[in-house]
């Protein structure tokens, strides 16, 4: 992905691409790269898992389709000029990237989450998690649609700016502190 689309992450962000979880948080402050960052892991996911769907989802429709979206298109327009087309098409009207090997990317908002229940997604990017009212649901939510059954792998990652040890941020000092003690 980097050779073909130019994409030179910072240490920061390839620490988080080489990390082997399967959950991933990425925390940094504004214009670190997190919504970068997060497209190129999406794009590694989608190499990894031909046919297979996947979820972006930010807080608002307006970040989905001016943040995301773009930074993904990018991504794809880079991929396909090195010979390696990802995105066959997107329907704007439905939010969603049909890809080359089949399946889809749907760019949804978390601000309406329960409307993915009943997706079968190999992966989910969810940017600025601790925006929403409650990350942790929207955390659930998302998790519970990764069991597509062809995924060869199913992650979900989020980013956000730090505020505090709550939401999602939450749930990740818990996971490291309870290996922590179990180690």
């Amino acid at each position: 992905v980097c050779a073909a689309t130019g994409y030179d992450p910072l240490e920061h962000q390839l620490r988080a691409h080489l990390a082997t979880a399967h959950n991933k948080l990425l925390l940094g402050g504004i214009g670190s790269g997190k919504t970068m960052w997060s497209c190129a892991e999406l794009i590694c996911q989608i190499v990894m898992n031909p046919g297979c769907s996947f979820g972006a989802f930010s807080p608002t429709f307006d970040g989905v389709m001016n943040v995301q979206f773009p930074v993904f298109e990018d991504f794809c327009t880079k991929m396909a000029v090195a010979g390696y087309p990802l995105m066959r098409k997107f329907n704007k009207s439905m939010a969603k990237a049909d890809l080359v090997g089949g399946g889809s990317v749907y760019f949804r908002s978390f601000l309406k989450i329960d409307s993915i229940r009943g997706f079968q997604i190999a992966g989910a990017a969810i940017d600025e998690s601790e925006v929403a009212n409650d990350p942790v649901y929207v955390w659930n939510v998302v998790a519970g649609r990764i069991r597509c059954p062809k995924a060869n792998t199913r992650h979900i990652w989020a980013t956000s700016t730090p505020r505090g040890l709550r939401g999602v941020v939450g749930l990740f000092v818990d996971r490291r502190m309870t290996n922590d003690k179990e180690n």
